[in-house]
């Protein structure tokens, strides 16, 4: 990540104008952002891409970036594209960027635009099932629904009666949730170290199929 030339110091922390919680700032972060100027421009996607790796490392957070950035803007202003309200989607960002190749097409304005729609619309932890097989940016953005059409999804979906919950139901749901925490993986790969509930699971999953198995028998 680029450092800035400027000499203004950083403040190490900012309350936030809700509660008396302290949100940590990080100079690193304020005196890169402040470096990205509109000259410097190019330098917004390197940004991004180092602060969600750095996100999943657990090195920083969304509240601590968005702290950095509101003090460098107060500080030197606005870098050309990137806002504080930006840091929740740059872990999506960088995954488009890496899994899509003509991604580099688009700007960094249109890039995070379209995070935030993938986002909302498949949740943090669908965003690497959304992009796998995806030909292209283009093909993306098509895909991906505009953000009042996943809000509306979602309101209409509150607004629904629940559907009754059966076994079929959760016996699908769950085997569906494996699947996905499988991916690619071997199932031999996958382990809990909750033996308890695992094993208590089972003797009522074999229950239940034992039930069922007579009931199946008694309409033949």
């Amino acid at each position: 990540m680029a450092k800035s030339t400027k000499s203004t110091k950083a403040p190490k922390s900012v309350k936030t104008a809700t509660s008396e919680k302290v949100v940590v700032s990080d100079s690193h972060i304020i005196n890169a952002y402040q470096s990205l100027t509109e000259d410097a421009k190019h330098l917004e996607a390197g940004f991004i891409i180092e602060l969600a790796a750095e996100l999943e490392a657990g090195s920083t957070s969304v509240r601590i970036i968005k702290a950095s950035i509101t003090e460098a803007i107060k500080v030197s202003g606005n870098a050309p594209t990137i806002r504080p309200a930006h840091a929740q989607f740059f872990q999506t960002f960088a995954k488009i960027t890496d899994k899509i190749e003509d991604a580099s097409t688009r700007s960094i304005s249109d890039l995070l635009k379209l995070a935030q729609r993938l986002q909302t619309a498949v949740k943090v932890e669908g965003v690497d099932t959304a992009l796998e097989g995806v030909e292209g940016i283009e093909a993306l953005d098509e895909a991906t629904p505009t953000l009042a059409t996943t809000r509306a999804k979602g309101e209409k979906n509150a607004k629904a009666e629940p559907a009754p919950r059966t076994l079929e139901g959760i016996f699908a749901n769950t085997l569906k949730d494996i699947k996905a925490l499988q991916g690619s993986r071997s199932v031999r790969d996958l382990a809990t170290t909750d033996l308890e509930t695992m094993n208590n699971l089972l003797l009522l999953c074999a229950e239940i199929a034992k039930n069922s198995r007579a009931k199946a028998n008694a309409t033949k």
